[in-house]
């Protein structure tokens, strides 16, 4: 049998500023924007400066499902826009909190589907990968992402908080001198897990750790959406056996010799 490879690395410096979902529940699409922003930024796809705003997708009809959020985010026809064009605005409203801009009066680059907007030209072409389980399969997906030849790019994991929804838990196992965190038990099922452990809530993983030889000693390094008064700035860190799936990006290389517009 071969060696275990083990990995340790982090592309958190590259990620955009932590942000704060409040109590609206936009886990989902600021952690998809933060990370597609992190990706193109990564792969020279767009000004370094540049920050990709979540506005397109909290634009979406509330209960806009994973599926139908993570399509929009690759159509090329659609896609994401930087802050600078099309800002982050926060509308109060009967139920909470409503967000809306005027797609007419924007005229811009959008930085997904095909990047920067250039339909017809050959490039970079982001595509997201689900996995669903966690535990030895997220680790094995994760390893071959953030390991030396991988893309070492960030990904989307799909969590429920528990404990960790608390900024000094957070802050606890933020420290790499602990053990990372884990769940007392796996749920029994789903009105168990939502009982016990609260909804499922979207994080940013921006880096992995598996030196450890004993399995519940290796850990992911996650982003919140729950501001940097959360964990370390923002961090902290879970094993691979909390995620309940996550989405992988996976970068292609779109050729106009094998590909026809509508």
């Amino acid at each position: 049998m071969a060696p275990r490879r083990a990995v340790n690395f982090s592309c958190r410096a590259a990620t955009e500023q932590v942000s704060n979902q409040k109590e609206e529940g936009l886990c989902m699409k600021m952690a998809l924007a933060d990370m597609v922003g992190t990706v193109l930024r990564i792969h020279g796809s767009m000004n370094t400066k540049l920050v990709v705003s979540p506005q397109n997708l909290t634009d979406l009809p509330v209960k806009t499902d994973l599926r139908e959020t993570v399509l929009y985010c690759t159509d090329r026809e659609k896609g994401l826009e930087s802050v600078d064009v099309c800002p982050f605005i926060r509308y109060k409203r009967s139920r909470g909190i409503a967000y809306q801009t005027d797609p007419d009066e924007r005229h811009t680059v959008r930085y997904l589907g095909y990047y920067e907007g250039i339909a017809a030209a050959e490039g970079p072409n982001l595509e997201l990968v689900y996995y669903p389980g966690g535990g030895a399969e997220v680790e094995k997906r994760l390893t071959k992402m953030f390991k030396e030849g991988g893309e070492r790019l960030p990904c989307i994991g799909v969590l429920r908080l528990g404990e960790l929804v608390n900024p000094e838990i957070a802050k606890e196992f933020a420290n790499v001198g602990t053990s990372p965190f884990h769940h007392p038990r796996l749920p029994n099922n789903e009105d168990d897990a939502v009982k016990t452990y609260g909804e499922q809530h979207a994080v940013v993983i921006v880096g992995i750790d598996t030196r450890p030889t004993d399995p519940n000693e290796r850990w992911c390094e996650i982003k919140n959406t729950h501001g940097e008064k959360w964990g370390d700035g923002g961090f902290s860190r879970v094993g691979f056996d909390v995620f309940e799936y996550v989405l992988i990006p996976r970068m292609r290389v779109v050729s106009t010799r094998h590909r026809h517009d509508s």
